[in-house]
């Protein structure tokens, strides 16, 4: 019994770090390239197969811890090693640039990960069967990415994004993607176990055999209807011309003093070099591209900037820190040849730790060298940047690095302001190559949830344009220095989800999980759920 646990305690382990890698199983992009061609449908169903095979597994490993005793525990190793797998990055930021000793940055990323884990436990919890499975674990993951600021990185269905679960991101987001991910192999599961020749039921086979038939049919021709129909509904003659800036500066020379002054030259330069006769309508910067406040950045900078914006009639987007209520702010500045003075938005959703302290962890802060602290938010909804093309406006909405996580929270700034583009400037230069990937394909499901194009300005890479069905249509590698151009098409398209955000999935769940539990507790046909 004893070896049987210890055997069973290292599966637990083992499985939650490769469940963990179909994540970021593309380090090279390949998703990203193809995308919805259908041309090379098989690199699509590639990525599919890679991702299922975590889920699948993920399923049985569930399934079959309903017949051991000690499954809470089991899956609480399991929910550690997934997430401590990917989340890993977080010791590059607080051992390289933080500076803490590597066992106590180790430290923290296993308290980490297993707070995370512990909402995997909770779903195994609440759900006396393996049926109730798909309902109880994204109600989790729905709780896990809204607690305490929340948290929904990691979340199962960012690793979907290419797969023909995607297409009920524009109506149920990411957690309609990842519910009806693991309710179809919950399914499959259970229809294998009547395969089972000594318990063999030919009712209940005939059952799941029939529901299972219906959702194949059913998610693969609506994949199919999706990827072919999704277009903007926009003009031809309607579309941005956007410049990305990527300085690739390391995070060990970007806030050196002594350095500060060439890294706005440098970045000056990649924005106002005109690039192959390519005048755009909008320049990006990342975030704190210039690692100033904006009181502090030299006048020679704004004014040639404002000179560009005037020349051209270019839309300048750049990121430096703001001040607001006497307190600095993570801010991005808006500049078009229409405006008399630069617009701001100030950064909403904080990173505890990053940018506010949580309350009884400010000796851990004081232990890293990184610059950060206390800033102040501005408001959810802010105003739209706005500029014009031809006497015609064009809105775009912006965010900054860590808010893209919050599906919801989008929605919500799209259904008030309905940009034409969304822009998200950040820096990741903190972390490593696998949370650069997987950034990447969160910003993919915001684009299929909003159907609206993503542009990503981000310092180390991977800067991207994102077309509304996810496709990346360019980008700039890892740690490359460079610049983005493109010509985007904007779409005005309100999206079920922007309009009714996760309530609908909410819903189904509660609605499903409560008619399980009736039919479990009280129903006396509870034996055919009883799995």
């Amino acid at each position: 019994m004893y070896r049987r646990d210890v055997v069973f305690s290292i599966f637990s382990l083992l499985f939650g770090a490769f469940t963990s890698t179909s994540l970021f199983i593309f380090p090279d992009y390949l998703s990203s390239i193809y995308g919805y061609d259908n041309k090379n449908v098989f690199v699509v169903y590639l990525k599919l197969f890679s991702c299922s095979i975590g889920l699948i597994g993920f399923c049985l490993y569930i399934y079959n811890l309903y017949s051991k005793n000690n499954k809470l525990f089991y899956m609480f190793l399991f929910g550690i090693c997934y997430f401590f797998v990917g989340l890993f990055w977080l010791n590059q930021s607080m051992h390289i640039y933080g500076g803490l000793p590597l066992i106590l940055s180790l430290s923290m990323c296993l308290l980490f990960s297993i707070y995370n884990g512990l909402f995997f436990v909770l779903s195994l919890l609440i759900s006396p069967r393996f049926v109730f499975i798909p309902f109880s674990f994204v109600l989790c993951e729905w709780l896990r990415g809204n607690l305490f600021t929340g948290f929904p990185w990691l979340n199962l269905g960012y690793s979907l994004v290419d797969t023909p679960f995607n297409f009920i991101a524009e109506y149920f987001g990411v957690y309609g993607v990842e519910f009806l991910s693991i309710f179809f192999i919950a399914v499959f599961i259970l229809f294998i176990n009547f395969l089972n020749l000594k318990n063999f039921n030919y009712k209940r086979f005939f059952q799941y055999g029939l529901l299972l038939s219906f959702f194949l049919i059913f998610i693969l021709s609506a994949h199919n209807y999706n990827a072919i129909n999704i277009k903007s509904n926009s003009n031809e003659n309607d579309f941005i011309s956007v410049k990305v800036i990527q300085g690739a500066i390391s995070q060990d020379k970007k806030f050196v003093r002594e350095n500060i002054l060439a890294n706005i030259d440098f970045h000056l330069d990649l924005m106002l070099k005109n690039n192959d006769n390519f005048i755009p309508d909008l320049i990006i910067t990342p975030e704190t591209a210039f690692p100033v406040v904006i009181n502090n950045l030299p006048m020679y900078v704004y004014e040639k900037m404002l000179e560009y914006s005037k020349k051209y009639s270019t839309a300048i987007l750049f990121g430096a820190a703001g001040v607001l209520n006497d307190q600095y702010t993570n801010s991005l500045f808006f500049i078009s040849n229409d405006e008399l003075s630069p617009k701001i938005y100030y950064k909403y959703h904080l990173v505890p730790f990053g940018e506010f302290v949580p309350y009884g962890f400010k000796w851990f802060v004081n232990n890293l060298i990184m610059p950060m602290g206390d800033f102040a938010r501005g408001g959810l909804v802010q105003n739209s940047f706005t500029f014009y093309k031809n006497g015609k406006q064009f809105k775009i909405s912006a965010n900054i690095c860590y808010e893209v996580l919050f599906g919801e929270e989008m929605a919500q700034v799209n259904y008030k302001n309905n940009p034409h583009i969304f822009v998200n400037s950040t820096n990741l230069g903190w972390f490593g190559n696998s949370g650069l990937v997987q950034f990447l394909n969160i910003s993919r499901m915001r684009a299929l949830e909003l159907k609206k194009s993503i542009v990503i300005a981000n310092n180390s890479g991977i800067s991207a344009v994102i077309l509304p069905n996810a496709k990346v249509e360019k980008w700039i590698n890892i740690k490359t220095p460079g610049v983005l151009t493109f010509k985007l098409p904007i779409n005005s398209e309100i999206s079920f989800y922007t309009k009714y955000k996760n309530m609908p999935i909410l819903s189904i769940i509660l609605f499903g999980f409560t008619i399980l539990l009736y039919y479990y507790f009280f129903s006396r046909k509870n034996i055919h759920i009883a799995i």
